[in-house]
């Protein structure tokens, strides 16, 4: 029927436990299979459409582009103390107050 068709199944799939519980005995690689279970359940797609989802997201490597764009780890102005930009961070080391003072 269309493309909205495989991901509404695999959204429910995600999200529905007692689905996955029966979905549970199909094996994915089986695509006539997955797409009786899927008919079976009131969703309607071709094998061919199932495939175009599947490939559309699949993991991938991320290309050199993405890669140097989050590359580095974590960003932010730490050497002030300011951690705002990344939520929940709590800094092991205060960076105002190191290096620590003598107590001499």
């Amino acid at each position: 029927m269309s493309q909205s068709e495989t991901e509404r199944f695999a959204n429910d799939l995600q999200n529905d436990e007692a689905l996955r519980d029966e979905y549970s005995v199909v094996k994915p690689s089986e695509i006539d299979a997955v797409i009786a279970f899927a008919r079976d359940k009131g969703y309607e797609f071709t094998a061919e459409e199932a495939q175009t989802f599947v490939e559309r997201n699949a993991p991938r490597e991320l290309s050199e582009e993405e890669l140097a764009s989050v590359s580095g780890g974590v960003s932010g102005n730490f050497i002030n103390g300011n951690s705002s930009t990344v939520k929940g961070y709590e800094p092991v080391i205060d960076p105002v107050q190191w290096p620590p003072k003598s107590s001499s």
